[in-house]
């Protein structure tokens, strides 16, 4: 208890809002065809927050999302999301437990043959993200040509990348470590 008279000097406060922020690393998979550009972005954590109740990312609007799972301790979560019309996508983290997570997003666009694209990664005001590791794969059909890398670096394929079954084939896996980067390259 504390007592007060009127003479005595009155204890101040200052009170300021932090953003509680989650740490995490990106690994995006872009799969090029002749009609459309596929994606599986996946941002994974080692430690939830139970005060953080959604993550908003930032995607362009001519991405369709096909889908969205969370997961956590490598265990299904029901997953809540929606998107806005300039293309931010909202997942609602209704039962996030302090532990390791992950959410993965499926999506495409369709692409004009012979017109060069850029490759989005997902922004996102919530997290920090330390790395960024991103693969490219092209199915039959297509040529790929990669245009400057800026801060990408050019990465060795890992063991199951190269022998993992698949109707498209790794043509680059590319690493960014520190802070933010622009687009993937075209």
């Amino acid at each position: 208890a504390f007592r007060q008279v009127a003479d005595s000097p009155r204890p101040t406060l200052a009170v300021t809002s932090v953003q509680n922020r989650l740490q995490a690393e990106e690994h995006i998979e872009w799969s090029l065809s002749p009609e459309q550009t596929s994606g599986r972005l996946r941002v994974q954590g080692t430690l939830g927050s139970t005060s953080v109740h959604q993550l908003r990312f930032q995607l362009p609007p001519q991405y369709t999302v096909r889908s969205v799972a969370l997961t956590q301790n490598e265990v299904a979560l029901t997953t809540r999301w929606f998107r806005h019309a300039d293309g931010l996508l909202t997942v609602l983290l209704d039962d996030m437990r302090a532990e390791p997570w992950q959410v993965e997003i499926i999506a495409d666009r369709p692409h004009v043959a012979g017109k060069s694209t850029t490759l989005p990664i997902l922004q996102t005001a919530e997290v920090d993200l330390q790395h960024y590791t991103c693969v490219l794969r092209r199915r039959p059909g297509v040529d790929v040509t990669l245009g400057k890398l800026a801060s990408w670096t050019s990465a060795p394929l890992v063991a199951e990348e190269a022998e993992a079954p698949s109707p498209s084939r790794i043509i680059a896996r590319l690493d960014w470590t520190g802070s933010r980067p622009g687009s993937t390259p075209p």
